[in-house]
């Protein structure tokens, strides 16, 4: 009975509709009267009503459809390679990033807050790796609207690094004084002081090093093994200033600043247990009376330090392996060599640059009186050498490298300004080449490592490929009986904007990298001057380094 009555209110509801249609049809064709119109807006209703169901039907399916495209990227990035590395690689790589790119800099995240908010599994892993949130550089004019917002970030570095030795980078540049805002997250920083392992000071003036809330480092720095402090430029300390924050620190093996700027000799210091040791930005008065101040130091780093002669006692140091010049004067190229006599030196490193324009370099011509009176002075046996841009001719070049004949490593970079080599020609490798049939001494006999920053000159053809060759020797007991060594390491960069010079120079060393001989040939491109020192203002010039 139920069935049939349902089918014959189905059929019912079909012939009305049927109808409806066709009387809709009919009016198509036909004057509307007005008893027509209820119709008419009863099949309006219908249809609008109709329209916003399959509507919402299609935002419903749009919806499931957008979902679902989220979903299906989502899976397909699982089966991408990041996913196939172990967490332990992962935390690796996220480690790797250097101090000075951890900057805590509105509104740029820094790389472990980055990391930690791209998925839950980075989140995770970011978490737990101490040593992702143990590197922290603040240059703190960048806060000066939003000091307040600095304070929960410092913390959360903190707490997220626990027991992590810290490296910090704090740059004070345009601040006098410290404003008053900036102690709560300088606190959250200094109440960790044990742990910090590498501090620098970026144009700290005297007064905010002095203030109160660093006063609680001294004695608290047991992990502290390298410092870097400068303060603002032209700024220098008087005989009255007093810091006493550094004198206790167990560690403290290196230390680069400007001297008197803002530490005076005098100021405290483990000066007895510092091994490394860079001036920069200083006469040479002022960096040769800091740098005899440290007896035990091994590594000297000089850098742009010159006029106003010093006036102190000879250094004299028997313990000194390397030095390292940076000059653009001159006077700064040449005082280390006039100042100091250093018998244990087995490496030198110079280079010529201001950090910025070149336009601004006065060092021009080489001068070997004072380098050749140290050399004689020294006794000492270099084994490394690296000359970057310095202005040296080939002849020269050949004179000052008789100054060393137990070196090793040779290391030459011409400039990337200039269009041809000044110091590396055919004439310097022709000389550098072993002739087995000469019977005079060898030239370099324990030339091992060489690498060549150079413009291709013509050089590729013959002249070079044929030097690297003679310094191959297969066989030990030939190399004992004429006394030189084989050649193990040949690095050549040629400064060109296309391949061909690597291309061509590889084809003819190809057979030293099969026995043995670790060969690298590759281009680095022709900078001009103009783009150069535009790029090298925003990295900062000498004054500033």
């Amino acid at each position: 009975m139920n069935t049939s009555s349902s089918g014959a209110h189905g059929t019912s509801s079909h012939n009305t509709s049927f109808t409806s249609r066709q009387s809709i049809k009919r009016l198509f064709r036909s004057t509307v009267t007005p008893s027509d119109r209820p119709i008419i807006e009863q099949f309006v209703k219908d249809a609008e009503k109709e329209l916003m169901g399959y509507e919402a039907e299609i935002v419903f399916l749009e919806h499931k459809r957008d979902g679902l495209k989220k979903k299906l990227v989502q899976y397909r990035s699982l089966l991408s390679p990041i996913h196939r590395l172990p967490p332990e690689v992962l935390r690796h790589i996220f480690t790797m990033f250097e101090v000075d790119y951890c900057s805590l800099q509105p509104p740029i995240p820094a790389p472990a807050i980055a990391v930690a908010a791209t998925c839950g599994r980075w989140r995770d892993i970011a978490i737990s790796a101490p040593s992702l949130w143990s590197r922290i550089a603040v240059e703190f004019i960048e806060w000066k609207k939003s000091y307040h917002a600095l304070v929960p970030l410092t913390q959360l570095f903190m707490d997220r690094s626990r027991e992590s030795p810290l490296e910090l980078i704090f740059n004070f540049e345009g601040l006098d004084v410290l404003p008053v805002e900036l102690v709560p997250s300088l606190e959250n920083l200094v109440q960790h002081s044990n742990r910090w392992r590498n501090l620098k000071l970026w144009c700290i003036p005297k007064q905010i090093l002095v203030h109160e809330v660093f006063k609680s480092i001294a004695g608290h720095l047991p992990l502290l093994a390298n410092l870097l402090i400068f303060g603002p430029c032209g700024e220098r300390s008087s005989t009255n200033f007093h810091c006493d924050l550094f004198g206790d620190c167990p560690n403290l093996s290196s230390i680069t600043f400007e001297a008197f700027n803002p530490l005076r000799p005098e100021i405290p210091l483990p000066t007895g247990q510092i091994k490394s040791c860079v001036v920069l930005n200083s006469s040479s008065h002022d960096a040769f009376m800091s740098i005899s101040s440290f007896p035990s130091v091994e590594r000297i780093g000089i850098q742009w330090c010159g006029k106003h002669a010093y006036g102190g006692e000879h250094v004299m140091n028997p313990f000194v392996k390397h030095l390292s010049i940076t000059a653009a004067q001159p006077d700064e190229a040449y005082c280390a060599f006039k100042y100091s006599t250093l018998p244990q030196l087995t490496s030198l490193e110079m280079s010529c640059t201001t950090g910025a324009s070149d336009a601004d370099i006065a060092w021009k011509d080489w001068d070997e009186v004072h380098v050749a009176d140290f050399f004689v002075r020294s006794a000492c046996a270099l084994t490394s050498l690296s000359l970057q841009y310095v202005p040296i001719s080939d002849d020269q070049l050949l004179h000052f490298l008789r100054l060393m004949p137990s070196l090793e490593s040779l290391q030459l970079e011409e400039s990337t300004n200039s269009q041809s080599n000044r110091t590396i020609t055919g004439r310097f490798l022709n000389r550098l080449a072993i002739d087995y049939q000469d019977m005079s001494p060898p030239f370099l006999p324990r030339l091992r490592r060489i690498k060549f920053i150079m413009h291709e000159d013509g050089l590729v053809e013959a002249v070079l490929p044929k030097t690297l060759a003679s310094r191959w020797i297969p066989d030990d007991q030939y190399a004992s009986e004429v006394g030189i060594d084989c050649i193990k390491s040949i690095d050549i960069v040629f400064i060109a904007e296309d391949e061909r010079p690597v291309d061509a120079l590889l084809l003819k060393l190809q057979w030293m990298s099969t026995v043995g001989v670790w060969v690298t040939v590759a281009t680095c491109m022709s900078v001009k001057t103009d783009d150069m020192d535009e790029e090298l203002e925003r990295e900062g010039n000498h004054n500033t380094t």
